[in-house]
């Protein structure tokens, strides 16, 4: 049964399609149109026009305006503005400042989410407007390349409306990362060489691991306490969700969930020995073991990024939460062979995959009704979703970072040169990180002049640009670059990829109707009020009677009924996008 894949939320950053390779059709310009006046023109004139200041909201999503704002000053937003007549601004959001914005209406230009319902709110409260007419007329890129995008778009981000509203990011091709720094099994590799590279192939080899890293190493190179593992209370599984590449379904709460190799629903709080409970129990062993932060149930993401960054936390989870940060300057604080890796461990579940709808909500794009040039947006949208668009915020500038060679495109000596001084924080590299993921095409895709869409993310780049930890793995693994190891894995059958499955179910399954809503609410309130006492038990039988109690006021609280809901709509989605 052929299939077509997502990546798991937020779990590898992805990339997008090719650009400066083709001529790229130019959506005729138009005088502007009254509105809402978010937007500035200044006097500057570009290929004829003049240029405007449009406005990115980025929903729920500051950590990634954050980023993206630390390059403004790079030249792909100059190449971006000639091309486009747009100079581009950035606006993030905290998850309680997008309630606020949601309540006010205060858009800007042209907004960006994460789920589902954060596109119904914006339709219902006419923040966004319809796409349709302004595709056919100014965005022939959005219109011919991956038309089951818009297909995904009428029939499940619309608010039942069968119109455009909010376009998907990120078709194509996966291609297979560098390096894997997301999951279960990140740790400090210099520690881990020093001790010897014990084997890990369980959690409670991880945790063994940790125990011993943690007595080794208390404090950090400026005296700041270290914990074996940390985080939030609003992710304390997401570890083992994304390690087993549980993808969460749009709409739900965290209860529903996608096992992306079976493809299946798999229903989190219920089930004693779902992924999420063993995430739990991981959690309560480190606590009872004494390397869990303390401060996991109430610092922010902020906090815990600042932990990271600082090395103090000795096993984190998400690369772009102090992850990056961190690689960039350890091994001139900490000596060669310092950062962060994640360990191949056996049995788990890989996946760069093709996409072609999409990524549903996540990254999606749309035009608010407060946007004083709608036409100018979606002419910048349909660069942004073309190949010469991915092509620029995935590979940098042709001619400065990248020259065609004999008809074939190629980093020059310039762009591998940033990346080996520069790393993560060349703006490059954190502007692919960060900002490619509201690009129409993924980094793994062929353009039309027969080069990838991200012209870093190819195995004879990779082994040319290995930080200090990577060269280390490289060395003991006897591969080229540290990801080879995971393709000998899968290879081998020791791992797996998923990249055979169709992220439209998992947004096409839809929301909750009013009643079963309430039930999750609920459902999700229980959860926030047992889990972190789960997390704090002292004995196996106080985690349990705490389990139990937890899975008894679900069931009071009518939990069969929306797992029988929610069954039923994913099974009909299933049916419906598989063939």
């Amino acid at each position: 049964m052929k299939r077509t894949i997502k990546l798991t939320i937020l779990l590898i950053v992805a990339a997008m399609l090719l650009g400066a390779c083709t001529t790229q059709t130019t959506a005729p310009t138009t005088a502007p149109t009254t509105g809402g006046a978010t937007t500035a023109a200044t006097t500057t004139e570009a290929e004829g026009r003049e240029v405007i200041t449009l406005d990115l909201m980025m929903l729920g999503l500051q950590a990634f305006s954050d980023k993206i704002n630390q390059s403004l000053d790079s030249p792909i937003f100059d190449e971006i503005e000639a091309q486009t007549g747009v100079r581009l601004t950035f606006t993030g959001t905290t998850g309680d400042q997008k309630d606020v914005i949601l309540a006010s209406r205060a858009t800007t230009d042209i907004i960006t989410v994460i789920s589902t319902d954060e596109c119904e709110a914006l339709i219902q409260g006419e923040m966004v407007i319809p796409l349709d007419d302004l595709i056919n007329e100014y965005a022939p890129n959005v219109r011919d390349l991956y038309p089951d995008r818009l297909e995904s778009s009428r029939n499940d981000l619309s608010n039942g409306t069968g119109k455009v509203f909010f376009l998907p990011s990120n078709c194509g091709n996966g291609a297979p990362p560098q390096r894997i720094d997301i999951g279960a099994f990140t740790t400090r590799w210099d520690y881990y060489a020093a001790m010897g590279y014990p084997e890990v192939s369980s959690p409670e080899d991880m945790l063994d691991l940790l125990v011993d890293m943690q007595a080794a190493y208390p404090t950090t190179a400026d005296g700041l306490k270290t914990y074996g593992i940390s985080g939030t209370s609003a992710s304390m599984a997401q570890r083992w969700l994304y390690q087993y590449q549980y993808l969460k379904i749009d709409n739900s709460n965290n209860d529903a969930f996608v096992d992306v190799m079976s493809c299946d629903i798999k229903f989190q709080y219920g089930d004693p020995d779902s992924v999420y409970w063993n995430g739990i129990k991981y959690l309560n062993q480190a606590y009872r073991l004494g390397i869990l932060d303390p401060e996991i149930l109430t610092q922010t993401e902020e906090d815990y990024t600042k932990k990271v960054t600082n090395g103090q936390v000795l096993s984190p989870d998400i690369r772009w939460l102090g992850i990056l940060d961190f690689n960039a300057t350890a091994e001139e604080k900490y000596g060669p062979g310092a950062g962060y890796v994640s360990l191949p461990v056996a049995g788990f579940v890989h996946n760069p995959g093709y996409d072609a709808a999409g990524w549903g909500p996540t990254f999606s794009l749309a035009i608010c009704s407060t946007c004083q040039y709608p036409e100018r947006a979606m002419e910048l949208i349909n660069y942004m979703y073309g190949y010469e668009g991915s092509r620029l915020v995935n590979s940098g500038v042709e001619g400065r970072d990248w020259t065609y060679v004999d008809g074939v495109p190629t980093l020059t000596n310039f762009a591998i040169a940033k990346w080996l001084t520069g790393g993560d924080t060349w703006e490059v590299k954190n502007l692919w990180t960060y900002f490619s993921n509201f690009f129409g095409i993924k980094a793994g895709t062929v353009c039309p002049d027969g080069g990838q869409v991200n012209l870093y993310q190819d195995s004879a780049i990779y082994s040319k640009t290995l930080i200090s930890c990577d060269k280390s793995y490289c060395d003991y693994y006897q591969v080229s670059y540290p990801y080879e190891k995971i393709l000998n894995m899968i290879e081998e059958g020791t791992a797996y990829s998923a990249d055979e499955w169709d992220s439209r179910i998992a947004t096409g399954t839809g929301a909750a109707g009013d009643d079963i809503a309430r039930i999750d609410t609920k459902i999700e309130n229980i959860a926030v009020t047992y889990v972190p006492q789960c997390v704090l038990a002292k004995t196996d039988a106080e985690f349990e009677a705490l389990q139990t109690q937890m899975l008894s006021e679900m069931d009071a609280n009518g939990y069969e009924q929306s797992v029988a809901d929610w069954t039923a709509r994913f099974e009909a989605a299933k049916a419906k996008y598989l063939p």
